[in-house]
């Protein structure tokens, strides 16, 4: 399918769920390429983003994920809820935090596993290779959330320059959970965007 006219199907399918999409001329909006929010019925999308398209897709997967099984997605998304208000300063038990990288790992991972799917399935125009490398970078990037309580502020865990450090391949669901997979290397190149 013509990727403008997976947008515009997409787009509609959002719509008749109560969902509001809108589409930014930005890189950016606040430190991140987008998001869905099913508690405010909102889908953002950074459309000068280099990889606005993939997050476009991204986000429109949290959106089934929602649809599909909401118990589980509302589980789920209570990670990330955490961990961003523990950046912002809010103090949780380590155990809570814990729990929550846990759960935002699945919800992501969940997310970045039916991203590839969904391009396969439709045959968008979308480097699967480039995709999985971004999600690679993304995915780890949590873990080094959880030990240095930063988001990236400078550039996307996607951003070009993480993404030709990983595999081009999505990895299992354990290899995010795994702590030693954050190298020194990878940390370094975190710290470079945070």
């Amino acid at each position: 399918m013509d990727n403008q006219k997976f947008i515009g199907r997409c787009v509609e399918e959002l719509i008749q769920n109560n969902i509001s999409v809108f589409i930014h001329a930005k890189k950016r909006v606040k430190d991140c390429g987008g998001w869905f929010d099913i508690d405010k019925k909102e889908f953002i999308v950074a459309y000068k983003n280099d990889m606005a398209f993939e997050i476009f897709i991204h986000e429109y997967c949290h959106f089934l994920q929602w649809k599909e099984d909401p118990e589980i997605y509302e589980c789920w998304v209570e990670g990330p809820t955490i961990l961003f208000d523990w950046v912002e300063g809010t103090d949780y038990p380590e155990e809570e935090l814990d729990e929550a990288l846990l759960n935002t790992i699945r919800l992501e991972w969940d997310c970045e596993r039916r991203s590839l799917d969904l391009i396969k399935s439709f045959g968008l125009d979308v480097d699967c290779k480039r995709y999985a490398q971004g999600s690679n970078g993304y995915l780890l990037f949590y873990q080094y959330l959880r030990l240095t309580r930063k988001w990236s502020t400078k550039k996307s865990p996607y951003h070009r320059s993480i993404r030709k450090k990983f595999s081009n391949k999505l990895e299992g669901l354990e290899f995010y959970q795994d702590t030693s997979n954050l190298t020194d290397n990878i940390k370094e190149l975190f710290d470079k965007i945070s």
